[in-house]
Parts: C-alpha cells; sequence; structure tokens
C-alpha cells in the first residue's frame, strides 16, 4: 500500500494520518497506553496479525505501530492508510463521524453513539454504508488484526465518497466508510484531581438552523482554531462563543458550571453538540436530586461560578481549574458527579 491507490476511476494518496493523530494528542500532554506499555505492541511477523491471507487486506511489518485504520474492508497501520484526493469528505468535510470508546474491552454508550451517527447522515442525506452490526464487526476485525489488548478510542466515519472536483454531491458515485483505532489516550491524572486549564477563545461558532448544530460533520475548522488558540497559552480545551456572545462548548468537549447549588450547560439552542457524556451527566444530576439548567451562559456567569468541568467520550467529566486567570478547586458537586458516572458505568457497556 505504499504507492498510489486507484479509487472510482481517479488516482490520489493522502497517507501519514496515524503520525498526525498521534500527534494532536499529545500536543494536549496525554500519554498514550502503548507508551505507558510498550509490551502490549510487540513485533508482527508476516505470518501473525495482518498477514494478507487474512479476510480483511492489511500490512504487516514487523514493528511497532500504534494506529490501525479501516478504509472500505482494508486494514492497515495508520500511516499506510490511502484514500483518493478526490473524497469529498477529504475535500469539503462531507462526512460524518462519531468516537466511541472502550472501557475493559466493551464499547462505552455504543447504540447512542450509532443513533447520532445515523441522525447526522441523514440531516446531510447521506446514506450510510454501515448499520450497527457491521460496525461492530469491523471493529472486531481491526482488534483482531492488530492485537491490540488495550482499551481503545475508536473513529467511525462516513464520507461522502469520490466525486467531481465540485461541491456537487450527486456526483459521488457511493459512500464510503473509514475506522480508526488507537490506544485510548490518558490524561494527566492532576486534571482530575486538581482540574485542567481551558481557555476562553475569540472563535464565534457559526449557528446553523433546523438542528444543524447538531450534526457530528468533518467540518471542524471553528474547533480547530479554537483548539490552535487554546494551545498557545498551554490550555486543555478552547471554549467557543455564538455571534450573540454566549458561551457553547469547547473544541472537544461540553461545558458545566455550578453556581449556588444548581448545575448550569449552555442549552442546545446556542448552537451546541448534543454530547452523549453531556446527556448522561445530567441523568445522572436528575438522579442525584441536582437542580439542573440548560441555559444561554454569558461570560460573566462563567466567571462567577463556584465550579466548572467539561464532559466528552475521551476525558469523562474532567474539572476544570483554571480559565484565563480565574482559578477554581475541584468542588463537592463535582466530585459527586465524578464519582456518580463511575458508578454508572457497567450498564452502559456492551460487548464489541
Amino acid at each position: 500500500m505504499g504507492g498510489p491507490s486507484r479509487i472510482g476511476g481517479e488516482v490520489g494518496t493522502i497517507g501519514g494520518g496515524g503520525v498526525a493523530f498521534l500527534q494532536f494528542f499529545r500536543a494536549q500532554g496525554i500519554v498514550c497506553f502503548a507508551q505507558l506499555y510498550p509490551a502490549c505492541f510487540g513485533g508482527r511477523g508476516a505470518g501473525g496479525h495482518g498477514s494478507e491471507q487474512s479476510v480483511h487486506a492489511g500490512v504487516g511489518g514487523g514493528r511497532r505501530v500504534e494506529i490501525v485504520v479501516n478504509i472500505d474492508g482494508k486494514i492497515c497501520w495508520g500511516e499506510e492508510g490511502r484514500i483518493s484526493v478526490l473524497d469529498h469528505g477529504f475535500l469539503f468535510g462531507d462526512s460524518v463521524y462519531e468516537v466511541v470508546r472502550t472501557r475493559g474491552g466493551r464499547l462505552f454508550c455504543f447504540p447512542e453513539h450509532l443513533e447520532r451517527l445515523r441522525y447526522s447522515a441523514e440531516k446531510i442525506g447521506l446514506r450510510l454504508p454501515l448499520e450497527g452490526e457491521g460496525w461492530r464487526r469491523e471493529i472486531r476485525a481491526m482488534l483482531e488484526w492488530s492485537g491490540l489488548e488495550v482499551d481503545v478510542y475508536i473513529r467511525l466515519i462516513a464520507t461522502r465518497g469520490v466525486g467531481e472536483l465540485s461541491l456537487n454531491p450527486f456526483s459521488c458515485v457511493r459512500p464510503s466508510y473509514i475506522l480508526i483505532v488507537a490506544p485510548l489516550p490518558v490524561y494527566p491524572r492532576r486534571y482530575y484531581t486538581e482540574g485542567c486549564r481551558v481557555e476562553l477563545t475569540g472563535v464565534v461558532q457559526p449557528f446553523y438552523g433546523g438542528g444543524g448544530s447538531n450534526i457530528k460533520s468533518g467540518n471542524y475548522l471553528h474547533h480547530v482554531l479554537a483548539l490552535r488558540e487554546a494551545k498557545r497559552v498551554g490550555a486543555v480545551e478552547g471554549i467557543m462563543r455564538n455571534v450573540e456572545g454566549y458561551i457553547t462548548e469547547g473544541s472537544t468537549s461540553n461545558i458545566f458550571f455550578v453556581r449556588g447549588g444548581i448545575l448550569r450547560t449552555p442549552a442546545l439552542r446556542c448552537g451546541i453538540l448534543a454530547g452523549i457524556t453531556r446527556g448522561l451527566v445530567l441523568e445522572l444530576a436528575e438522579g442525584l436530586g441536582i437542580a439542573t439548567e440548560e441555559v444561554e451562559v454569558g461570560v460573566e456567569d462563567l466567571f462567577a461560578a463556584e465550579e466548572v468541568f467539561i464532559t466528552s467520550t475521551t476525558k469523562d467529566i474532567m474539572p476544570v481549574g483554571r480559565i484565563g486567570e480565574r482559578r477554581w478547586g475541584v468542588g463537592p458537586l463535582t466530585r459527586r458527579l465524578m464519582e456518580a458516572f463511575e458508578a454508572g458505568v457497567e450498564r452502559h457497556l456492551m460487548e464489541i
């Protein structure tokens, strides 16, 4: 798979995805399990994992590689993955995706992620090339092929596919699917015991009416710019605002804050993604008898908060210890929710 690949009658290659993926995690101060436990990622011989005789075509190699990709059923190491340069997902961000993780080797909140993937695809008129069991089958094949024996980060992507060099979606013959599996990122423990740093950025998040803000698409430029701004000052996440000046979400997370014993978070109408972990936290709060409000959040509201935390699939509930010069500790309500979240994990797990 080292040379150009011909897809849909067009020649083009895009490689290095695995390297970029790792660089993104490391830029955030994240340690991969592969670095903590290198023995889990021994060499693969020609007759072992990744053999050409496997059902899914792939590339072995006898060296340690941390990222595995699956492009329309063909499995290989991350840096060897190739798609056409005329794929509309690459050209225009015409794609949808989800990030799923495993816990103890089982999928966490998989039905919820799959339902949101279906919703996103339906909203942009994209036919998903795989359904529930199909995605799980591909994940199983990738884990068997790679020999990964740690908890993993899984990205499910569906693109419009190869088409003309124009925005016209009807020029794409068939959709493509891509899966990326990597060791689950591990954030520094101090982020959970002392709080992480996030930054309020100058990025204004566009608002798409008709539920468009809840589409998890490949067009993430505003989130990239927010994270770029945050990284320049050493923060983990960049917080964005909408055109009215209200707080929306982080570059890869939702945000919550506590004031007067009430748990508040930006409302969906502010133009945010309905995060899966965000939904779990709201359910947990209700079960614990904690009052919640989904509201419009001004900058002054955020800085007047008594506790702040962010949520995401890979971060779970992560306390915020600093925004700009404003500092917080890890508050009692945040701790209660963190404990309840861990205690309730089991009921959201399913076999791969």
